[in-house]
Formats: structure tokens, sequence, C-alpha cells
């Protein structure tokens, strides 16, 4: 919206060391909002974007042939109730 064009160089995963890429002075990126508050050493600034916000779509997968045990029920219980569902 503010007529930004990265040149992107550099795609990765590992979110550390994007992280310490950044605090190294080797560019910009985008990281999930948890990164943050991973960051021990407050190297980096971080800002959230304006709306609309990205979201990422949650998959779970398991084993049709299995059936759930008490810790995977617990955690899928945990999670539905922690992320709001899709509209």
């Amino acid at each position: 919206q503010q007529g930004f064009a990265p040149t992107v160089r550099c795609r990765g995963v590992q979110l550390l060391t994007i992280r310490e890429l950044v605090a190294l002075g080797h560019g910009i990126s985008l990281l999930p909002a948890m990164a943050c508050g991973a960051d021990r050493g407050r190297r980096c600034a971080y800002r959230s974007l304006a709306e609309p916000r990205p979201t990422r779509t949650l998959r779970v997968v398991r084993r049709r042939d299995r059936p759930a045990d008490p810790l995977s029920t617990a955690f899928l219980a945990a999670l539905r109730a922690a992320v709001p569902s899709p509209a």
C-alpha cells in the first residue's frame, strides 16, 4: 500500500536464523507474532501489520486407522479453544 517493492534475496523457515540475519543488518522479514516473545536480545524492532492482517490455516493430521489417544484429544480441545473458528 505504501509503494514498497522488496527484492527477495533469501527465503527460509527457521525463525531463529531469519531473526538473527535481521539483527545482523541483513534486511527485514515478516515473522509470526510468536517470534517476538522469543527474542531475548531485543536487537530487532517489531511492528504489527495494518488491517487486513495475513492469516494462516492450521490443519491437524492423524492416522485414520488409529484411535485418538487422551493426549491428542486434549491437545485438539485446547487448540479449538485457543484458535477462533473461520467465519
